[in-house]
């Protein structure tokens, strides 16, 4: 008989059946150190480890994995991770984690990750490194940053990074700031951020949704549930409405093209047209208004432009009553969504009656996002219990002026090179998607002599993402900020090793769903097992590397010094209580209250247990705009637009519920599938990004890979393509095989999975795999939708329109 030994070492591991033997994640590391050698894991691939015996401890971390700030707790014995779980104490997390937090341990193991620095010593994408010293790889980039300024081109280097509220986001501007580059840019999906662009626009203001008081729920193309700011809040909060009223039962409704996670749990799910979700919601507030639903007091005392105004020239302008109801009667929105008139009419009627209400809708065409967010305003959910909640920014970071040299002040005196300062896209901070094009075709005032990478990935991030690789490719000088070699960073010339998040200082400023501020403070808690830095660290070197003033502006010995120093206004403010009692050992005297406590032992209390509340905080709803009201008719974008702009450029609108002609003129089907084998007629593309991948990363991360198809049991580790079966029917696609989606631009290859909650002429597939690099687990595995979708961007925010495709299918052969 054989035993379990003989029966593992016959078994085939491979990407497929990995996880039969189980999820293997950073607890893998308690199973048998002769089952975790035969395992493909992260744990199972590493040199041999001694199973680790001695002291144990659970010690406070910040996930990092998104801008939540979840608080974590890591089991470490003699100083190895072998587990983690959520922080009770910490008010985010409250106890709980995503999957992607269970996830670090396995990130801090995985086998694939740069361990050292490394300079490129092949052509371009070739992989062909050599290690070198952090004294070597500093020295030569900076002595190469340091010819560009003598040159007078400091405005000549370019910083990427992802979008983030930490404190490394902080650092990267001074240093931009200090060297002189005004070309400090975010790269980054939009997906699960929210109506951030229709906040600022009418309101002036950062803010929340309150979704755990409220009583009705209806979102509009946002599936919450799985790609939200702050999963584990979002997940608790839906606990919390089906289980923790007994005295109510909360209403749901979700209103998308693709019956998605939040579909599924919702109440009732209605299918609409690809992009016309805003249409619906016009035609809601047509009812609204016209029927005398809306909350009078609010809209009367507490908005401006709902009604038809004379400004001080004496011209008349266009109010939000005027327009839904001249342009959105029901009848019409019907025709343009595909959903039934009286069932707008009911949901009208719900949204208006079952108070609070709350609509919710994720940072798509800024158009659209106005409409939703004019929907919560016309019943007076602002404001309010269970509704959206305005919130001024949290910004608890504040370091000393940053000095500058005349080089600096002339290179900062540039142009940015994504031109965002122009008004073509006025809300825009950074438009990272105008970059390639502007330099491929030399359309710049100057070229990039170098960038410089943190943890940013535009070469699989970004639409159409042969324009990055080809940008990226003809820069001199490419330095990658990273912990994984991912498609950007293949094309670096030096690699920078970043540590793993458990190895890390973290600071983040964040709130809760309920507004309360949270800052999440965390020192490492194990010792870097390679030859790696924190980011900041990285970039204190590099400035006191350049000398001059650069240096003067990073004056710390590491990167804990500058959190520290940066919190010294809100130390001094009293505000606030760390998030739990500290260790015996960092107490000290600081929480005696005869002893006045001193910067530093607050400092090491918060990191100690990962973090600062202010309980204390009471949310006053306060509006940031030119009439200090909620503006249906958007002041802020007509300063920003001109005044000679249209009335309707400042209304919320509906663009093109249908593909409007200038558009479907760009992103138009213009590649024929092989004949006999494909749609008669083009389908529409929609995308999506499960949890697992949020912000494009997880996918070198084996339990990830795992569970990301969970609703389909697709857990072959390839990208799906979801269709309606009947679709499939008459195209004779069986289920599992593998087809071509074919757009203008490109084709890739899926396997098809059917769908019954989709469309006819819809068909959805997964955004964050199709990697063709960032480790073993991650290259190789699906193809990359992102490839095939046309670069198209809102013409307010900069953002890539990602739902705009056509496409064909094609059968592409059997599993």
């Amino acid at each position: 008989m054989k035993n379990m030994k003989d029966m593992l070492n016959e078994i085939k591991v491979n990407r497929r059946g990995f996880f039969k033997w189980g999820a293997i994640s950073g607890t893998a590391a308690t199973l048998p150190l002769w089952i975790q050698k035969l395992l493909p894991s992260p744990i199972g691939m590493r040199e041999p480890r001694v199973k680790p015996q001695g002291e144990e401890n659970f010690l406070p971390t910040v996930c990092g994995c998104c801008d939540a700030g979840c608080g974590a707790l890591v089991r470490v014995i003699a100083g190895q991770a072998v587990g983690i779980k959520g922080n009770p104490h910490h008010p985010i997390s409250q106890g709980s984690l995503c999957p992607k937090g269970f996830a670090l341990v396995q990130e801090l193991y995985h086998p694939d990750r740069v361990k050292t620095p490394l300079k490129r010593r092949g052509e371009r994408g070739s992989g062909d490194w050599k290690p070198i010293s952090w004294d070597e790889a500093i020295g030569e980039i900076a002595g190469k940053l340091k010819e560009i300024r003598s040159q007078g081109e400091p405005n000549s280097l370019m910083i990427l990074t992802n979008p983030n509220s930490n404190f490394e986001r902080l650092l990267l501007q001074r240093f931009a700031n200090a060297f002189g580059t005004p070309n400090f840019i975010e790269v980054g999906w939009s997906f699960g951020k929210g109506m951030v662009d229709a906040s600022y626009a009418m309101m002036g203001t950062d803010f929340t949704f309150d979704l755990e008081d409220a009583a009705f729920i209806i979102s509009f193309g946002f599936d919450w549930l799985q790609s939200f700011p702050s999963p584990v809040e979002a997940t608790r909060a839906y606990a919390k409405l089906r289980r923790g009223k007994p005295d109510r039962r909360v209403r749901i409704v979700h209103i998308e093209p693709h019956m998605s996670v939040t579909g599924i749990k919702a109440d009732e799910w209605i299918a609409v047209k690809p992009y016309t979700e805003a249409a619906l919601a016009l035609g809601m507030a047509h009812i609204i208004v016209a029927e005398g639903l809306y909350d009078k007091t609010f809209v009367t005392t507490q908005t401006f432009g709902f009604e038809d105004f004379k400004d001080a020239e004496g011209n008349i302008h266009r109010g939000f009553k005027s327009l839904v109801l001249e342009d959105y009667d029901p009848e019409r929105i019907s025709k343009f969504t595909g959903v039934k008139v009286e069932t707008i009419r009911r949901l009208a009627h719900e949204f208006a009656e079952k108070k609070p209400s709350i609509a919710l809708a994720d940072r798509t065409r800024f158009y659209d996002q106005m409409a939703v967010m004019a929907l919560n305003a016309l019943v007076g959910s602002i404001g309010v219990k269970g509704g959206i909640i305005p919130l001024p920014a949290f910004s608890p970071f504040v370091l000393p002026p940053c000095p500058q040299d005349e080089i600096a002040r002339n290179g900062l005196s540039n142009r940015r090179l994504d031109k965002s300062e122009e008004k073509l896209f006025p809300l825009a901070n950074s438009v990272a998607e105008q970059i390639p094009d502007a330099l491929l075709n030399n359309n710049v005032p100057y070229q990039v002599k170098a960038l410089i990478l943190h943890r940013a990935n535009p070469v699989f991030l970004s639409p159409d993402l042969n324009r990055w690789f080809e940008t990226v490719r003809k820069i001199p000088l490419v330095v990658s900020m990273t912990s994984f070699m991912d498609e950007t960073s293949m094309l670096a010339d030096i690699i920078l090793p970043l540590h793993a998040t458990l190895e890390d200082w973290h600071a983040l400023a964040t709130r809760t769903l309920k507004g309360t501020p949270v800052l999440s403070v965390s020192k490492p808690v194990v010792e870097p097992l390679y030859d790696t830095k924190n980011a900041g660290d990285v970039l204190i070197k590099l400035a006191q590397a350049i000398g001059g003033t650069v240096a003067e502006a990073f004056p710390w010995n590491s990167v804990d010094e500058a959190i520290k120093e940066s919190l010294k206004g809100l130390f001094e403010s009293g505000r606030g209580e760390p998030i739990s009692e500290p260790p015996v050992e960092e107490e000290e005297s600081w929480i005696e209250e005869e002893v006045k406590p001193t910067l530093d032992k607050w400092f090491r209390s918060i990191a100690a247990v990962g973090g600062w509340v202010d309980k204390k905080f009471v949310v006053t709803s306060k509006f940031n705009t030119p009439s200090g009201k909620f503006e249906f008719y958007s002041q802020i974008l007509r300063q920003k637009l001109g005044e000679r702009v249209s009335d309707l450029a400042c209304l919320p609108h509906v663009e093109d519920p249908e593909f409007l002609g200038e558009l479907k003129k760009e992103v138009r089907l213009a590649t024929a599938p092989p004949a006999g084998n494909g749609t008669s007629e083009p389908m529409h593309l929609y995308l999506f990004v499960p949890l697992v991948f949020q912000n494009g990363e997880g996918a070198h991360l084996p339990y990830l890979q795992g569970i990301a198809g969970s609703y389909l049991s697709e857990r072959r580790w390839h990208t799906w393509v979801e269709l309606n079966p009947e679709t499939a029917k008459e195209l004779g696609i069986v289920e599992d095989e593998f087809v071509w989606v074919i757009s203008p631009i490109g084709r890739v290859r899926a396997r098809a999975k059917f769908n019954v909650g989709i469309p006819k002429d819809v068909v959805a597939m997964p955004l964050g795999l199709g990697h063709t690099a960032y480790g073993r687990w991650a290259q190789g595995v699906g193809s990359n939708p992102a490839s095939i979708v046309p670069k198209v961007l809102d013409e307010i925010t900069g953002q890539p329109l990602w739902q705009l495709t056509l496409v064909r299918l094609s059968k592409g052969g059997r599993a």
